[in-house]
Order: structure tokens, then C-alpha cells, then sequence
């Protein structure tokens, strides 16, 4: 089993949109990634091991568990036309906690959604122990194979980030993406810079002739 070894000095922190356009959407779409081993293909993510056991089968020495996060490409298991089987490890699931809309950066084109699970099983150890995120592209044209991880609609392929429930979440906020600026505003920012380099050309023109 390939364990995920990272040089010294580098972390795999992608923004959201930058892991959705460079990585699940390629992927989605069978084309080469531009860093291929930084996530890893993991078919059975939402199966019969528990997220520790999978942390452990892929985290090399050089994982921090209080630091670092490890991803993965899968499937998702269709139990219907909206729903999906998320169970996991002995007697254990992934809870939805919250959702957003991802957009494309100065957009209100969405690229993806985003769901944030914690993993619940009672009476285990790990109950709780574990954070999940999950990026699914938004469904289309084809609809999911209902009872099989291997359709061939983008739709089931999602990219999961996970770690260990042992710090502070870094994306606190869940709610929808805040509406990006207007073409309006954006001309009206482009109109106030322009006029800002307008004066600071003529301060300088001044103060050459001053000193010449």
C-alpha cells in the first residue's frame, strides 16, 4: 500500500476551486492531474474500514495528524436518484453536518457543492474522531447508476478530504459562498484605480519639474 510521503518543507493545501478545476474535474473527465500523487484512488472510502484504518493504510512518517489532511478520489454508492449509501467501518456512517455551493471565483457560476460529515459510530472509540469534506461536481446530464460505485456519470466521482477531529476546522463558516461583485462595482473599482494612478502620475510630473 503507497503511503503519502511529502517532501520536506511542502504541505498539499489547495484552495476549493483550485481542488475542483485542477483535480476532480480532470479526473471526472479521464485527463492527467497536474500532481498526480498528492490524492490518492481510494474505490472503497465509504466501506467496511474504519477512517482510521484508512488514515494509517495511507499516512506516511512524515503525516502530522494535528497538521496535515489526506485526500482522495472515489465513487459515490448511489442508493437512489438522491441517495447515497455513506456507511462505513463496523456499524458506523458519515452524518451530513452542512453543506455549500462552491463557485467559480468572481462568478455565481457553481462549480461544485461541498459537504462536511463527521463520522458517528456509537460505542467505538472513534466515534467522532474523524472530519470528512466531501466535493461532488454538480449532477448533469447523465443520472447516477442506482447500487454501484461505477457509473460513468461525473456525478459519482467526488474528491474527500480527511482528518483527524483534533483541531480547529479552518472553514468554520458553512453557509453559501457570499454573492461575488457586480460588473458594476467592478467598473466602478477599475474607474477609482485608474483615477488613483492618474494622480499619483501627476504628483510625480509635479515634483520633477519642481527639481529640475
Amino acid at each position: 500500500m503507497a503511503s503519502y510521503t511529502p517532501p520536506a518543507g511542502f504541505r498539499f493545501q489547495p484552495e476549493e476551486e483550485d481542488l475542483v478545476l485542477f483535480y476532480l474535474r480532470p479526473k471526472a473527465a479521464g485527463q492527467p492531474l497536474p500532481f498526480p500523487d498528492v490524492i490518492f484512488e481510494y474505490d472503497d472510502l465509504y466501506g467496511e474500514k474504519e477512517p482510521c484504518v484508512i488514515w494509517d493504510m495511507y499516512a506516511g512518517p512524515s503525516v502530522d495528524e494535528t497538521l496535515d489532511d489526506l485526500y482522495f478520489f472515489t465513487k459515490l454508492k448511489w442508493l437512489s436518484d438522491s441517495r447515497v449509501d455513506r456507511r462505513a467501518g463496523s456499524g458506523g456512517t458519515w452524518a451530513n453536518e452542512s453543506s455549500k455551493i462552491i463557485y467559480a471565483r468572481g462568478t455565481r457560476v457553481p462549480i461544485a457543492k461541498k459537504r462536511k460529515f463527521r463520522y458517528v459510530n456509537p460505542g467505538s472509540s472513534q466515534d467522532g474522531a474523524w472530519i470528512m469534506q466531501e466535493y461532488s461536481l454538480p449532477i448533469t446530464k447523465a443520472q447516477p447508476d442506482v447500487g454501484s460505485s461505477s457509473s460513468s456519470s461525473s456525478s459519482s466521482y467526488v474528491v474527500c478530504r480527511l482528518r483527524k477531529n483534533n483541531r480547529p476546522d479552518s472553514d468554520s463558516s458553512e453557509s453559501e459562498s457570499p454573492p461575488p461583485i457586480s460588473s458594476r462595482e467592478r467598473k466602478d473599482q477599475a474607474e477609482k484605480m485608474k483615477r488613483l494612478i492618474n494622480l499619483l502620475k501627476r504628483k510625480r510630473e509635479q515634483r520633477t519639474k519642481r527639481y529640475s
